[in-house]
C-alpha cells in the first residue's frame, strides 16, 4: 500500500512550551511531520516565479525581507541572502526600477491605494506602518 508523503512542517514560536504542545498535537496526525523548530521566524527571502507588483507588495506587508525571482543567478541569490542576513531588505534592480516608474506615473498601485484608504480613515503613519508591517 502506497502512503502519501508526509507534509513537512517548520514550526516557529517564541514560547518553548507552546512549541512542545503543538509538536505533540501535530504528531497525532499521520500525514504531518514537524521536521524543524525555531524560536523565532528567520528573516524571510521570498523566491517566486511571479513578478507582479501586487505579489511583491503583499510579501513585504507579510514581513519578508527580500523578494527575488526564480530566474535569479547564483551570485545574486547569495548576495540577497547576505544582504538580508545583515538586516537589510533586498529587492532586485528590475523590481526597484518598475516600482520607481510606478511612483512617477499617475496611476496608483494597489499598495498605494491601500495606504491612502487607511489615511482617509484617519489612521496615523505609525498605525498604518504597524498594520502593513
Amino acid at each position: 500500500m502506497n502512503e502519501s508523503p508526509k507534509i513537512k512542517i517548520l514550526l516557529a514560536d517564541d514560547h518553548r512550551v507552546v512549541r512542545m504542545g503543538l509538536v505533540e498535537l501535530l504528531q497525532l496526525q499521520p500525514d504531518l511531520s514537524v521536521v524543524a523548530e525555531a524560536e523565532s521566524a528567520a528573516k524571510i527571502l521570498m523566491l517566486s516565479s511571479f513578478d507582479y507588483e501586487e505579489d511583491f507588495c503583499a510579501s513585504l506587508r507579510a514581513g519578508v525581507y527580500g523578494y527575488v525571482l526564480k530566474t535569479i543567478g547564483p551570485g545574486e541569490l547569495a548576495l540577497a541572502i547576505r544582504t538580508i542576513h545583515a538586516g537589510l531588505r533586498y529587492v532586485p534592480a528590475e523590481i526597484s526600477l518598475r516600482m520607481a516608474d510606478r511612483l512617477s506615473s499617475k496611476e496608483l498601485s494597489s499598495c498605494e491605494v491601500e495606504v491612502l484608504t487607511l489615511l482617509a480613515k484617519g489612521m496615523s503613519n505609525k498605525e498604518i506602518g504597524g498594520l502593513l508591517n
